[in-house]
């Protein structure tokens, strides 16, 4: 489907098949919590796995009950592991093509983070992904060597909009 989840599905109502998963691999263990669907919806689609919408289906999901909308854990993981998502999944061409918008969504995230009493939350979850930055790019290396999805139908999945719902984030 088209949107800013293209390629990724909530896991509390996903159903995978097991050669993605055995191909792709589990939810990345270093995430702990948070994006690590959005990163298991990337890897999928780079190795040419689609994902497919039922809109007759129901799920109902209370997000961030198990920390709190605005804890401090669920920020700070959320920060770090959006980062991870972005740094190591993203192929380079589209890296360079929207890191410009990638840095005014993190301006916007901040402000928003600031107005909610939040930003040092935030803020190390941005420097605790710093720290891990040697490990991420080998984790790129590696992900991105095995991607089979052509750049251009990789933009064409994702939501030219996207960087207005990152921004927007709770």
């Amino acid at each position: 489907r088209k949107g800013p989840a293209a390629g990724r599905a909530c896991p509390a109502a996903a159903f995978y098949r097991r050669a993605a998963i055995e191909e792709a691999g589990l939810f990345g263990e270093s995430f702990g919590s948070h994006y690590e669907d959005v990163d298991l919806g990337f890897r999928l689609t780079l190795l040419g796995w689609r994902t497919v919408y039922e809109p007759g289906s129901v799920c109902r999901h209370r997000c961030a009950t198990s920390y709190g909308e605005l804890s401090h854990t669920r920020l700070f993981n959320s920060a770090r592991n959006s980062e991870v998502v972005f740094f190591s999944c993203m192929p380079g061409r589209l890296l360079v093509k929207y890191f410009l918008w990638h840095l005014a969504a993190l301006a916007a995230q901040a402000c928003l983070r600031l107005r909610q009493g939040r930003l040092a939350a935030f803020v190390a979850g941005k420097l605790e992904f710093i720290g891990r930055l040697p490990s991420v790019l080998r984790r790129r290396r590696a992900i991105q060597a095995r991607r089979r999805i052509d750049v251009g139908q990789l933009a064409s999945l994702m939501d030219g909009n996207w960087v207005r719902h990152v921004a927007a984030t709770k």
